[in-house]
């Protein structure tokens, strides 16, 4: 593994990470609830700084946070779940600073879909959400 790899050529340091889930939901084709197949080593998601977490189904990359209306958009119910275990992890962790990029591809590139909301207040509503549920997190 390239982990172990890193740790042997490197006297023994973590390999820096950035973990996007979003991809690996897709390619596995997961149902709900993503956390037991996508968290499995709680661990490494405990001691990775960067995070993008980019709402997902088991089948698209990124999924509506809101919905034409301005509500949040159902599918994020589960993904919220999944959200709040990562949160757990690193609200627990050994690190004293974490990152986490609200992230909404543009329709442009093939994330957003045309009829989906604008990106930006995309991105923006799911900063406000991502913020209150790390509030709330034990």
């Amino acid at each position: 593994m390239l982990r172990e790899q890193f740790r042997a050529a490197t006297g023994g340091r973590e390999l820096p990470l950035l973990l996007d889930f979003s991809h690996h939901a897709v390619v596995k084709h997961l149902d709900p609830p993503f956390a037991a197949r996508l968290l499995a080593e709680p661990e490494l998601v405990g001691r990775t700084r960067w995070h993008h977490l980019r709402p997902f189904n088991g089948h698209h990359a990124q999924i509506p946070v809101l919905s034409a209306d301005g509500s949040l958009a159902p599918e994020m119910t589960d993904w919220l779940t999944f959200a709040d275990e990562i949160l757990r992890l690193l609200r627990n962790g050994p690190l004293n600073e974490v990152w986490i990029c609200p992230e909404i591809g543009p329709v442009r590139g093939g994330y957003g879909l045309s009829a989906f909301p604008s990106s930006w207040q995309q991105a923006v509503a799911l900063n406000k959400i991502l913020q209150k549920h790390w509030e709330k997190t034990p």
